[in-house]
């Protein structure tokens, strides 16, 4: 299924809570085109689906326009999912947030693909990742910014951070820039890392189960946003 919203100058619809959109969880395919001056804050979630699935999100904004996107996704079983998140800044002034948070565990298989278009000058982008990989499944992360010739003044960040949770666990991530001129403001950084022993042990002496502690860590990992 495809959904797909358009946003109309001076709709700022993060000012009423009634009116942010919440994806339904069979969607597919998404589209937001937020048009001139107008905002929008949109969630979605993905947690335990009965099939692999396959997902893209496009988020476009055009002048002044600003969008921000927060999701997560959970799975536990053997199944696999593919999820794209591409963003363009189309016209000058725009902006676009990603917050993303994802679990994976069982045999899964979690590709996740964001792209950072800037085709405007005085745009910002800002991506976020989080991702928690447990038992003998797998998590991929491909990240591409491009700021393309017209984008003066760009802003453009991108961070993946990802946590192992077991030795049968595997991740990767391969961040991609392509800058076509100077006159912009780019970073991006990926870290891959185990639970802190000496952190498990100063919950263990306090009194909490392994399991537990490692609860608490995860749960910790994940609210860092």
């Amino acid at each position: 299924m495809k959904w797909k919203v358009q946003l109309v100058k001076n709709y700022h619809i993060e000012k009423h809570q009634n009116r942010v959109i919440t994806v339904e969880p069979h969607v597919d395919q998404l589209e937001i085109i937020a048009q001139e001056g107008s905002q929008v804050t949109c969630y979605f979630a993905l947690t335990n689906f009965k099939d692999s699935r396959i997902i893209s999100i496009t988020c476009i904004a055009l002048r002044n326009a600003e969008i921000k996107l927060y999701g997560q996704v959970k799975e536990q079983s053997d199944h696999n999912l593919e999820c794209t998140i591409e963003c363009i800044l189309q016209e000058q002034g725009s902006a676009i947030s990603v917050s993303l948070l994802t679990q994976v565990g069982g045999a899964a298989q979690q590709v996740i693909t964001t792209k950072q278009i800037h085709r405007a000058p005085d745009t910002q982008s800002a991506m976020r990742i989080r991702s928690v990989v447990e038992d003998r499944s797998h998590h991929a992360y491909t990240a591409l910014i491009r700021l393309e010739k017209e984008s003066l003044r760009a802003d453009a960040t991108q961070e993946n951070k990802i946590l192992l949770l077991s030795p049968t666990a595997h991740a990767t991530s391969e961040p991609t820039l392509e800058i076509l001129h100077d006159n912009v403001q780019c970073g991006h950084g990926t870290a891959i890392s185990s639970l802190d022993p000496e952190q498990l042990f100063y919950l263990a002496v306090r009194g909490l189960e392994p399991i537990q502690a490692q609860n608490v860590l995860v749960k910790a990992f994940l609210s860092h946003q």
